[in-house]
């Protein structure tokens, strides 16, 4: 097998590797796809934990060992990416593309202005402290990486305007309802909060407080909101 099969990859010698795995791995909206990490973790104990990278075309080859792998892809700026199952490989082996979601990657507590245009993507649950404000322009995508909620007890300001409005929903690349875990008022939060001409779907609900928006305190404005396929949400 051609020693230039395993560039690529890292670690361990040629004597090792059993196959070689390609594959293609995307940027979205990018023209050049290199330098996204490719990381094979290896699930048994003949697999053994390696690292490829992707050139220009997106492409990468890594030389592997037999055995079970969870793949991850990552890269700065990008929404980090698990294979959809863990991989039993054996051989040479051709994946399925992938690709990387770009924007801006959010967790943890969260306050200021998302600008007008641009794409978050949350990775982890987000809270808005009682004594911070977050402004969400007009034209914002926000997209929830997994089964999070943004909790509220400062200012929410989610302003979009007719015929461009902010947007949360999922990230998955086929969403359904229940992605998410849909927007949290909490009693702390602020009477001066504002939700308009935002756009709400694939959201989960509370069994205890149904709604992809829940609002423990009444002093929300919501107005010009579609709320579109949310799970529980009559």
């Amino acid at each position: 097998m051609a020693s230039c099969l395993f560039a690529q990859g890292d670690n361990h010698s040629e004597s090792l590797r059993m196959g070689t795995v390609i594959g293609n791995a995307f940027l979205e909206g990018e023209t050049d796809h290199s330098g996204v990490m490719i990381i094979f973790n290896a699930q048994s104990p003949s697999a053994v934990t390696d690292t490829g990278y992707t050139i220009s075309d997106g492409s990468y080859a890594v030389g592997l060992s037999d055995g079970i792998y969870e793949i991850t892809f990552s890269k700065n700026n990008f929404l980090t990416t698990i294979y959809p199952e863990v991989q039993s490989l054996s051989g040479d082996v051709n994946l399925a593309n992938i690709t990387l979601l770009a924007g801006i990657i959010v967790s943890g507590n969260v306050s200021g202005i998302w600008l007008r245009g641009s794409t978050y993507l949350i990775e982890a649950d987000v809270s808005l402290n009682e004594a911070d404000t977050l402004i969400i322009e007009p034209g914002v995508t926000v997209k929830f990486a997994g089964s999070y909620e943004l909790s509220v007890s400062g200012v929410l300001l989610a302003q979009g305007e007719e015929g461009d409005s902010v947007k949360f929903t999922s990230s998955n690349l086929n969403p359904s309802p229940g992605d998410w875990q849909g927007i949290n008022f909490l009693s702390s939060s602020s009477n001066n909060s504002i939700i308009s001409y935002c756009t709400v779907e694939y959201a989960a609900s509370s069994y205890f407080t149904p709604g992809a928006i829940r609002i423990a305190n009444g002093g929300v404005t919501i107005e010009n909101n579609p709320l579109v396929a949310n799970s529980g949400c009559s």
